[in-house]
């Protein structure tokens, strides 16, 4: 294929991204003015995201999504907590709203299944990051909101991935978003496996910016699903397939 006719198609799948999304989502695309090479200061300057696009669905950017994600994700306890399951599982823990999240791992190859209701939007990450200031007495994550955001935006590192909905690459459909999270605080539950598995301190840090490539699927018509996705970053490597029963 010529150079001019992939850069045509290119083209032509991003806009059919933007369609898709525009067509099922209340979606409010938003950008900023400022380069996402901009060295952002502590003298009031506007502190930049990764992504030049900041989108608002139902509510949320991308980014702020990504932050509530983690919350959702870390505050599950381990019995029954997804990024640490297999098989038959109960996708409804911890849900409400419209947006329903799906879990990755933390690096090792996951096969789910459970039943989605009609309506649900699905937001999962294909791969992410937190960063967060320091528990009280300890010494352990970023300084303040500038050290998060460069410290989780280098964590993420150079990365291959792939993502498939019904066997269709997600980027033909479906938009994969880089983007961070405002400044907003995190608290880790008592019973978050942070604590449970981790042995990190409960209660809630000050500062945390999420950061990662995330994906916000529109609901999907009733049926059988299946959404795979696959990221490589170094010596990390994870492998999730969801089999949905959408009813």
């Amino acid at each position: 294929m010529k150079l001019k006719q992939l850069i045509f198609c290119a083209a032509l799948a991003m806009a059919y991204q933007q369609h898709a999304l525009a067509a099922d989502l209340p979606f409010i695309p938003k950008r900023t003015n400022v380069s996402a090479e901009a060295s952002p200061t502590d003298d009031g300057e506007r502190l930049t995201r990764p992504s030049a696009v900041d989108p608002k669905i139902y509510g949320k950017t991308i980014g702020n999504w990504g932050h509530a994600w983690w919350s959702w994700a870390f505050n599950i306890p381990k019995a029954t907590n997804p990024l640490l399951s297999n098989g038959a599982i109960d996708c409804s823990i911890g849900q409400s709203g419209k947006v329903w999240f799906l879990a990755g791992n933390f690096g090792e190859t996951s096969k789910r299944s459970c039943t989605i209701p009609q309506g649900k939007a699905l937001f999962f990450p294909i791969y992410n990051s937190v960063w967060w200031t320091p528990a009280p007495g300890t010494d352990a994550g970023c300084k303040n909101e500038l050290d998060c955001r460069k410290e989780v935006g280098a964590s993420l590192g150079e990365l291959n991935y792939t993502c498939k909905v019904d066997g269709q690459d997600c980027a033909w459909k479906y938009s994969i978003v880089r983007a961070q999270s405002d400044n907003l605080p995190f608290t880790i539950n008592t019973d978050s496996i942070l604590v449970t598995e981790y042995e990190d301190i409960p209660g809630t840090r000050d500062v945390s910016i999420s950061d990662g490539y995330w994906v916000m699927l529109p609901p999907l018509k009733a049926g059988q699903h299946k959404i795979r996705f696959k990221a490589k970053a170094g010596d990390f490597a994870l492998d999730v397939t969801y089999n949905l029963t959408v009813q």
